[in-house]
């Protein structure tokens, strides 16, 4: 059974004096700009498929309204960051996403992360560790609602398990 963590909010806010649409989190990071972010692609990747683990949707999933794409930027760069020193976590299961960041008119990935659901719950590719575990309530509604999942939890990305009755 996954731990039940405490959740705290983190504000995320536009860099608006500079025109450019970089983001800083009040954890302390920055993110790269998300202004030319027109495109999205989440993928699947299944590192344990021993585990049969079953879900809602589909993946690849492409997201191609500009407010939505750049709604799951801003929800991934507004997570806090991952402290350092040890930690316990709940068991990973072996799913993550990488989600893939596109500008207009490009097959060139501008930006790249990898969230993993499971375990303890972080986002690479961002400089350092976040961590989804000490997410806002909302998160994974949130994320789960700019690429096209309505009502989603956290369960609705880390799937579950076959004979499980979750």
């Amino acid at each position: 059974m996954l731990a039940v963590l405490a959740v705290i909010g983190v504000g995320v806010g536009m860099l608006a004096a500079t025109g450019e649409a970089a983001l800083r989190t009040t954890s302390g990071g920055t993110c790269p700009p998300s202004s030319s972010f027109e495109r999205l692609v989440v993928q699947r990747v299944i590192g344990l498929p021993q585990n049969h683990p079953k879900f809602s949707f589909t993946t690849p999933i492409v997201v191609t309204e500009q407010v939505a794409v750049r709604d799951a930027a801003f929800l991934l760069c507004g997570l806090p960051l991952m402290p350092s020193g040890p930690i316990s976590c709940p068991a990973d299961f072996g799913t993550s996403y990488i989600f893939r960041f596109y500008a207009a008119r490009s097959d060139k990935v501008q930006l790249r992360t990898v969230l993993d659901p499971d375990g303890c719950r972080t986002v690479t590719g961002l400089g350092r560790t976040r961590w989804a575990a000490q997410a806002a309530p909302s998160f994974w509604r949130d994320l789960g609602n700019a690429i096209g999942l309505h009502d989603a939890t956290n369960q609705t990305f880390s799937g579950t398990l076959a004979g499980s009755n979750a």
